[in-house]
């Protein structure tokens, strides 16, 4: 049996991170071992899932990380707009580093909240009608 590169596992040991849905955002992970010594990561892979909060165990989404080679324990994940333009709630991910030898290891997970983007008037323009109640300065919208 083989002892893992990668034994240090925190969960949910990621910063918590909001967004507005379809904006792109990147996440950048750098590795370390035990000893906080950075470790270089220039023959490995990554990749990174995410999943509803309430569901954990299935993935909706999964990027293939980008080694940033400086620093060399860094690799990012970017989220394109498509990525998450129809997506709103709390989600968790999870971060993963696959070895020279295939094996994965996950390390940490995190969570993420994407908040709904407003839309465009012009992709709402007649979908809904606006009855304005100046007397008890309310509005109300008529579906």
């Amino acid at each position: 049996m083989t002892t893992p590169t990668f034994s240090c596992i925190v969960i949910n040991g990621l910063e918590e991170t909001s967004f507005i849905a379809g904006n792109k955002y990147t996440f950048n992970f750098d590795i370390y071992d035990n000893n906080e010594v950075s470790l270089n990561m220039d023959s490995s892979t990554f990749k990174w899932r995410m999943a509803y909060y309430n569901f954990p165990t299935i993935a909706i989404l999964e990027k293939t990380g980008i080694y940033a080679d400086t620093p060399n324990n860094r690799f990012t994940i970017t989220l394109e707009k498509t990525d998450t333009e129809n997506l709103s709630g709390k989600f968790i991910h999870q971060p993963a580093v696959i070895d020279i030898a295939g094996t994965e290891y996950k390390l940490t997970q995190g969570i993420i909240t994407i908040i709904g983007g407003i839309p465009t008037l012009e992709s709402t323009e007649g979908l809904y009608g606006f009855i304005f109640d100046d007397e008890n300065n309310s509005m109300y919208i008529a579906i």
